[in-house]
């Protein structure tokens, strides 16, 4: 199923566990959200300069966290694009504020929203590169033991053609049914780590 999320609204596309056979490990109602605006299109394109600006390196990697902070890491042709590391406290704090109402406070398991971590990833896809099937790894920060639950992506732009993020269901997702999403410019699709 395709989503265009262009309505600019919250939308709930895949609840919490849809494939999971035992719902009594399901730890939030939703497991793929859409949200509202969260940048404005003047921040959208700041972004956009700011990239352009810092540089994006082309690769096949994904960074991990190691003994020295985050470190690149090949994934065997499973990842192909243009992708920058920024540190940025202050927008992690901007995004803690516009989030706060559209991802689940608290989780079945007595996890709370901790807030935002300082740490994105600016990608950029042009024809032909993709991200394989994957699952999002859950970080842990070594400073006061918190865990990332869930995954933001908020997209900066939508003048292109195809580019949607797919949900695939299959071993270990919570994902019932195929779905690509494609939100609007300052939108973001929220998943937890697991999808």
């Amino acid at each position: 199923r395709a989503v265009d999320v262009t309505d600019r609204c919250l939308n709930h596309l895949v609840a919490g566990g849809e494939a999971w056979t035992d719902k009594s490990e399901v730890q939030s109602p939703w497991a793929v959200w859409a949200t509202p605006a969260l940048l404005s299109p003047t921040e959208c394109s700041q972004w956009i300069q700011r990239a352009e600006d810092e540089g994006l390196e082309t690769g096949d990697f994904i960074f991990k966290t190691g003994r020295n902070g985050f470190e690149r890491m090949q994934t065997g042709a499973r990842r192909h694009s243009a992708t920058r590391l920024i540190e940025d406290k202050a927008f992690a704090t901007l995004m803690e504020e516009r989030t706060r109402e559209v991802v689940p406070q608290l989780l079945a398991d007595g996890r709370r929203f901790r807030g935002v971590r300082q740490s994105f990833l600016l990608t950029r896809y042009v024809e032909g590169q993709y991200f394989a099937p994957h699952f999002d790894g859950g970080m842990l920060d070594s400073s006061d033991g918190t865990m990332g639950a869930f995954t933001v992506v908020l997209y900066l732009n939508g003048d292109f053609d195809g580019g949607a993020t797919h949900y695939l269901p299959g071993q270990g997702s919570e994902i019932g049914q195929p779905i690509a999403v494609r939100p609007c410019p300052g939108c973001a699709v929220v998943h937890r780590v697991v999808s």
